[in-house]
């Protein structure tokens, strides 16, 4: 689910279902974690493996909190009738 692109198309499709305010904040926080995932999945063999992968593994934690944010929040829209 990683990737600009995938979490674009993600907003895309429930953009209806949200604010403009709630879509661009979203994006904006998806936009960034996979900015961040990229560069820290790049990081220099030198530095410390172990902190590399807790790096990243955290990344993704936020990736998922993220994405659970925006199913809520659909969710919330849809029982509203919204």
């Amino acid at each position: 689910m990683t990737g600009p692109r995938t979490v674009r198309e993600l907003l895309e499709a429930w953009l209806p279902g949200l604010s403009l305010n709630e879509a661009q904040g979203l994006d904006a926080v998806q936009s960034t974690i996979a900015f961040a995932l990229e560069h820290a999945r790049s990081l220099p063999a030198t530095l410390d493996g172990r902190t590399r992968a807790l790096i990243v593994t955290k990344l993704e934690e936020a990736e998922h909190w993220a994405i659970a944010c925006t199913l809520h929040a659909v969710g919330r829209k849809e029982e509203d009738g919204i």
